[in-house]
């Protein structure tokens, strides 16, 4: 059971308050003055361990009272930041109780007996706490020691854990490559090859739109086994925007510098990313012949704090073939796709028509986005921290 300090000192003060009601019939007004010094004393013994056993050293030279000096010898003992100066201290209270039997004047009952009884007594009223009190500071060190081993202990269990994801991330890469990746080439080169030996137009069009689509998958399976072998946080940024770009074989302007300024999370860039890509995956698909533009930009206005993206049909498509938008049901999941995006990270997209012909896309990024948790750091076991540094000034004796 563990007493709060509020509690152990009301029962320290009580203790030694009754050790003074057994000699107050005896006592002068000095003596009174130095109970009472003595009892202020244990009471600021937690904050103040050494000046209260120094406050307490003159009641134990009067050979009455022996526990408020008992109680702040502990005190230093536990709470000291140097062994020496628990030492000292415990040697300062052995002179004072030897003192007390040792008068300047001896008297005529001095003994050999009598001294050996002075010593031990001084003895055991400075070691008896002195031994007590190193005893809870150890025995607290070795909890701390402990509570530092299981910390490590954790660290190392979720770095175990992590390393075993990375691996099945890397091995489901593998095989997903061996496997996907060769069936999907088989769908492109068939169509390649009936796009060049149909007869009929409508069949070749449609070989070219297998072999189109197929080349397709295969970047996006490329990117994605490569997200699987990274992990977490390895994903494409705003860094790989003007790439995607110039591979889309679409007139687009991008516009990234004044988003490239300022270091975004990693799940925000990714997000980003994503969203351009499928938006200039629906302009190839529902707006052939359309220029489009990417504005990336921090988020303007009182209180905003995000990345802005927005992607925009600049111009119709050509006579006869007007450019649509994606549709919002019933197959709409490049859209669905992006809003989910930008939710998951608290984050806002807007998509529709815009006056004149064409389509736009806007997301708002907030710039703190929900991270993972850090990854542990392997390394050698951490040995907690000195007691003086970790010291609580209510512990308690």
């Amino acid at each position: 059971m563990r007493f709060t300090p509020l509690a152990q000192t009301v029962v320290v003060l009580a203790v030694s308050g009754a050790e003074i009601a057994t000699v107050w019939g005896e006592s002068g007004a000095w003596d009174l003055t130095l109970y009472g010094l003595a009892l202020a004393a244990v009471a600021a013994r937690l904050r103040l361990p050494v000046p209260a056993l120094l406050a307490t050293l003159p009641v134990a030279y009067t050979g009455y009272l022996v526990l408020a000096p008992l109680f702040a010898m502990y005190q230093v003992a536990v709470a000291a930041r140097s062994r020496v100066v628990t030492l000292v201290c415990a040697g300062l209270l052995f002179l004072t109780a030897l003192a007390s039997w040792y008068p300047a004047e001896p008297p005529a009952e001095w003994t050999p007996e009598y001294l050996l009884m002075g010593l031990v007594s001084a003895a055991l009223t400075s070691t008896g706490p002195t031994a007590l009190g190193s005893l809870a500071r150890a025995r607290r060190e070795l909890s701390l020691h402990i509570a530092g081993l299981v910390e490590a202990q954790e660290r190392e269990r979720k770095l175990s854990a992590r390393t075993a994801a990375a691996e099945e991330r890397a091995r489901l890469a593998r095989d997903m490559h061996d496997s996907v990746s060769y069936h999907v080439s088989l769908i492109t080169m068939r169509a390649a090859a009936l796009e060049r030996t149909a007869g009929a137009a409508q069949s070749r069009e449609a070989a070219a739109s297998i072999r189109q689509l197929g080349a397709a998958a295969m970047t996006e399976l490329r990117r994605m086994v490569g997200v699987l072998k990274e992990g977490p946080g390895g994903g494409p940024g705003l860094r790989q925007v003007p790439a995607l770009v110039e591979e889309s074989g679409l007139d687009v302007t991008a516009d990234l510098e004044a988003a490239m300024v300022r270091q975004w999370p990693a799940a925000v860039q990714e997000a980003a990313f994503r969203i351009v890509q499928e938006a200039l995956t629906n302009v190839r698909k529902h707006g052939s012949g359309a220029a489009a533009s990417v504005l990336a930009a921090p988020a303007a206005g009182p209180g905003s704090d995000g990345l802005l993206v927005e992607i925009r049909n600049l111009a119709p498509a050509p006579v006869g073939r007007p450019v649509t938008a994606p549709p919002q049901n019933g197959g709409g999941h490049g859209l669905t796709g992006m809003r989910e995006r930008a939710q998951a990270l608290g984050g806002s997209l807007e998509a529709g028509p815009v006056p004149g012909g064409g389509f736009l896309v806007r997301a708002h990024l907030p710039a703190r986005a929900p991270s993972p948790e850090p990854e542990p750091k392997p390394g050698p076991w951490p040995v907690p921290e000195p007691l003086r540094a970790r010291q609580d000034p209510e512990e308690t004796a």
